[in-house]
């Protein structure tokens, strides 16, 4: 199980490392200005505070913990290839937002999981595990998606990057 929890982690942070440092200079490509990129990536902001907590209740009340999650994902990796063909503000806006509120319910969704098969949770059971271990490979990709996406955009270019994010939500 513990395995399990490493590569869902893994895989969700090393997306983030993909994108997160390298979708502001793709939206410039794209003629957003830096006043307009503020404006997205607050607005981006905005939505997660209201993404997450929404989810999160739908599943605390179905029970749905994993199948949200995955859908959460594919619709996040969906949004995430969404960007490449848009030039327009708006669309790239609605991109954007989209984006945001499908991401930003995986990690808290995770975390529920997560926390419900660790030592802290459940005593006794032989498949438990300490949740730091996982939560500190989540980090520890998302440094190796980085600097493997600052390579990628070096040698393919910044839409690269949005492929292996992509690839990483799947």
């Amino acid at each position: 199980l513990l395995l399990w929890f490493v590569l869902l982690y893994g895989m969700l942070f090393c997306s983030f490392g993909f994108s997160s440092p390298f979708l502001p200079e793709f939206l410039t490509t794209r003629g957003i200005g830096a006043e307009w990129l503020g404006f997205l990536l607050g607005a981006g902001t905005a939505v997660r505070l209201v993404s997450a907590p929404f989810a999160g209740r739908l599943a605390d009340v179905f029970g749905i913990f994993r199948l949200e999650l995955a859908l959460f994902a594919l619709a996040a990796a969906a949004a995430s290839l969404l960007y490449l063909p848009m030039h327009n503000f708006w669309l790239l806006a609605f991109v954007n937002l989209t984006q945001a509120a499908m991401l930003a319910p995986l990690v808290p969704l995770a975390d529920a999981l997560a926390l419900s098969w660790s030592r802290s949770t459940t005593r006794g059971n032989s498949g438990a595990f300490e949740y730091g271990w996982v939560r500190g490979m989540g980090s520890a990709a998302f440094i190796v998606g980085v600097l493997v996406a600052g390579q990628s955009a070096a040698v393919w270019g910044l839409p690269s990057v949005l492929w292996l994010t992509t690839a990483g939500l799947f």
